[in-house]
């Protein structure tokens, strides 16, 4: 944590802005015979961007959008998002640029977040709440697409979650390839995406509708190529 100082427009002098910063880098975990050996990605920085902001009281609020051009110089654009705190600008978090990577001689993907504290203080929640467990059961989809690689992730699944706020519960992405079989310049993302209701069990036939409204999305806006979808619970 320290200040950083910028220049502020009709200012002689720069203006101070206090910051938290962190790094990642290497494996989710330590060696282990009962754990796999997987490598750290978006949504670990991400989640640790999350668990900060719980952990001083601020549950929700978080938004995110693509990374503006000068962050394209120091973050991957398409595994980076700028973040908002209740819609104002909060900070940046993400992969490094991979030439930023190179020039560090590092051996694989390093994650970093910037978060300014003025917003973070103005945000501070003094009493903590806590969320009454579900009383209804979820259902589950998975649907694989095919996509361009210039997308953010974090794009599609705000633009997923909004559909829908209040049956879409969440959306998870849980498996990347890139590789034979997929063009290049395109990836295959597959999705698990959670749906309940607060206030009664969701029929089928409402959860297909929903989600069809996904797929459409992916399709129309993003112009995903659908490789499958299931249903998982």
């Amino acid at each position: 944590m320290a200040p950083v100082f910028l220049p502020f427009p009709g200012e002689r002098l720069p203006r101070e802005d206090w910051r938290v910063t962190g790094l990642m880098y290497g494996h989710r975990w330590d060696p282990s015979w009962n754990l796999p050996s997987e490598p750290l990605d978006y949504y670990d920085i991400k989640g640790v961007v999350e668990t900060l902001l719980e952990a001083i009281g601020i549950i929700g609020g978080l938004g995110t959008m693509p990374v503006g051009d000068e962050q394209k110089k120091i973050f991957h654009p398409g595994k980076s998002a700028s973040c908002t705190l209740g819609g104002k600008p909060l900070g940046v978090f993400g992969e490094i640029h991979p030439d930023l990577s190179k020039h560090f001689d590092l051996k694989g993907p390093a994650y970093l977040f910037e978060l300014s504290i003025e917003p973070l203080i103005e945000a501070w929640r003094v009493v903590r709440r806590f969320k009454r467990p579900p009383r209804f059961p979820s259902s589950e989809r998975d649907v694989a697409f095919v996509v361009n690689v210039d997308i953010p992730y974090g794009e599609i699944i705000n633009s997923i979650e909004l559909l829908d706020t209040k049956l879409i519960e969440k959306v998870d992405l849980f498996d990347v390839y890139y590789g034979s079989g997929i063009p290049e310049g395109k990836r295959s993302l597959a999705l698990r995406i959670t749906y309940r209701s607060p206030e009664r069990t969701l029929k089928q036939a409402e959860v297909d509708r929903i989600h069809s409204r996904v797929t459409d999305e992916l399709t129309s806006k993003f112009g995903a190529v659908l490789r499958g979808q299931a249903h998982t619970v």
